[in-house]
């Protein structure tokens, strides 16, 4: 059996760090605190992985992936519209739909693996983090010179990848001359609105590719539940549940870092708010949380209680339980950005956050691996 034991020392130093950091609940420490905490895993089979596998794809994985589809698919539809007749009441609609499909997007992160990680489509899709703005360059170029080639959705994804998907998509709803999309009369209006309906056509192309390749009888979905000597990326149903919590676990690295330490900072004098996602369209915090509450969905379908020793569930518990916690507390922050990261009390809910997560980080790639007896892609030594 595999054991991964936590000296006394090590007990004490988390739980100095949670309550440096803010923490309120202790369940990250877990019960006998005062004593050595031993993670020993159950000896699981491989129809336990497969089983425990099929559940995160059946439950969470393919619904969030046609969720997304059916999303920007509205969001294409809301475009078609709002460009044939603009009015105030289709441009609602069209930031609604838009608001819609990236928390569609982001809710998909926790698990790259499969399409979304092909063809460049996860860049294509949304060119972030963008700390240089490279993205916007071929966006400013393309409504600048007018460019015909964009606006066909059967060329635009020849172009560069910043200028084909939900980066772009805000800028045209949102960025510097957004509100000639309602003016009729101007020639740069209707192409910009033109511009728009094209990337969300291809945003919703790809967006059907990629649900069909994790439909029950598609590629990724195969790719998963069939590992063998000849599947060119899992051997196991072992190595699968091991990728998908180690993807699980750098997807919270992404919200640690990218969506919060990087525009936020660790001090105010060095915060950078306007690299935060989506800040043009208010949507910072929206889809941080989306990420974190898909997280959350994967450990839920999981059942992982069912493969971690009955003394050792609190693991699992209280790693959900901390994930709805600061979602729920994230929720509290009623600022935009960059306002928020402005504003005292939102910074105090988001250094909150930042401890909780990077703990919860922790906890996931070290001692749920453990208990699991998977292989943990993850360093417990890592910086914050």
């Amino acid at each position: 059996m595999l054991k991964s034991v936590l000296p006394v020392a090590e007990v004490r130093r988390r739980l100095l760090g949670l309550i440096a950091g803010g923490l309120t609940s202790l369940a990250l420490i877990g019960p006998g605190a005062a004593e050595d905490m031993v993670i020993q895993a159950k000896v699981l089979t491989e129809a336990d992985y497969a089983k425990l596998a099929a559940s995160v794809i059946d439950g969470q994985v393919r619904p969030s992936y046609e969720g997304f589809e059916m999303q920007s698919e509205l969001l294409a539809a809301n475009l078609g519209r709002f460009c044939a007749a603009p009015t105030d009441a289709g441009l609602t609609d069209v930031k609604r739909a838009f608001e819609g499909t990236l928390r569609g997007f982001f809710s998909l992160l926790p698990v790259k693996i499969g399409p979304l990680m092909e063809e460049h489509r996860l860049e294509r899709l949304s060119f972030w983090p963008d700390p240089r703005g490279l993205g916007l360059k071929p966006v400013n170029q393309i409504l600048a010179k007018s460019d015909p080639t964009a606006l066909d959705p059967a060329t635009l994804p020849q172009k560069s990848v910043g200028a084909q998907g939900l980066t772009a998509l805000e800028f045209v709803l949102y960025g510097d001359g957004a509100a000639t999309l309602l003016d009729k009369a101007n020639p740069q209006g209707a192409f910009r609105c033109s511009y728009g309906k094209a990337i969300s056509v291809n945003v919703h192309n790809m967006a059907a590719e990629m649900a069909a390749a994790w439909a029950p009888d598609g590629a990724a979905t195969r790719l998963v539940a069939t590992p063998s000597a000849q599947n060119p990326q899992f051997q196991t149903h072992k190595e699968v549940v091991g990728k998908l919590l180690n993807t699980l676990t750098s997807g919270l690295e992404s919200v640690v870092e990218d969506m919060i330490t990087t525009p936020f900072g660790k001090t105010e004098d060095v915060k950078k708010p306007r690299l935060a996602p989506y800040w043009r369209s208010g949507m910072s915090l929206s889809v941080t949380e989306a990420t974190l509450d898909a997280s959350l969905r994967i450990l839920e379908v999981a059942s992982l209680e069912t493969y971690i020793p009955k003394n050792e569930t609190w693991i699992a518990n209280s790693i959900q339980f901390e994930l709805r916690n600061t979602s729920k507390t994230l929720n509290k922050i009623t600022d935009s950005m960059p306002a928020a990261a402005d504003n005292p009390q939102d910074r105090k809910v988001v250094e909150y956050v930042r401890v909780a997560l990077h703990n919860l980080k922790k906890s996931i790639g070290r001692d749920l691996t453990a208990s699991l007896g998977v292989e943990a892609g993850f360093n417990a030594n890592d910086g914050d």
